[in-house]
């Protein structure tokens, strides 16, 4: 089975290979938001491409397709995998800001995304808007009865809250 594992491995990397260094850059930022891709934050991405020739160039390579429900997915979680383990650690911060950032435009003003946005924060190493996202998710959390990750939330914010007593943030 390694054999195997390594000829699918060598499949996808080539499959990469054919792509433009704009268009791998979307991918990229895309595969830290999952699985499944989201129009809304592609669209409030701030890159300089052409987002139905992306679409097209990608679904062409057999990177992504068009679920049963009609979205926008990877076509294989290996697939994603395989995108997220080209990114280094020079760049992850980097695109986790991106990321970060087209979610909040697309989706800044809805509670539901909040944790999601102190994640992407934090990955970014972007603290003041970790901290504004994580109270919202903390908040939230609770008032809808998620008591355990309203804890982790809190205990993030504890964490991350500064040592000279203010409690503003």
């Amino acid at each position: 089975t390694d054999i195997s594992s390594k000829g699918v491995l060598q499949i996808l990397q080539g499959r990469l290979n054919k792509m433009t260094i704009p268009d791998l850059y979307v991918l990229k930022i895309m595969a830290l938001a999952g699985k499944e891709l989201d129009l809304e934050i592609i669209k409030n991405l701030d890159a300089d491409i052409d987002l139905d020739a992306w679409f097209v160039n990608c679904s062409n390579l057999s990177i992504i397709d068009i679920s049963e429900d009609g979205n926008w997915r990877f076509v294989h979680d290996a697939m994603r995998r395989t995108v997220l383990n080209i990114i280094d650690d020079a760049e992850n911060s980097h695109l986790h800001r991106k990321l970060a950032a087209a979610v909040e435009a697309a989706y800044g003003d809805q509670v539901e995304y909040a944790q999601m946005l102190a994640i992407y924060w934090r990955n970014a190493e972007g603290i003041d808007k970790e901290k504004h996202f994580a109270r919202i998710a903390a908040d939230y959390s609770l008032h809808i009865g998620n008591s355990q990750d309203a804890r982790e939330l809190y205990e993030r914010l504890l964490e991350i809250m500064p040592d000279d007593g203010d409690t503003t943030t």
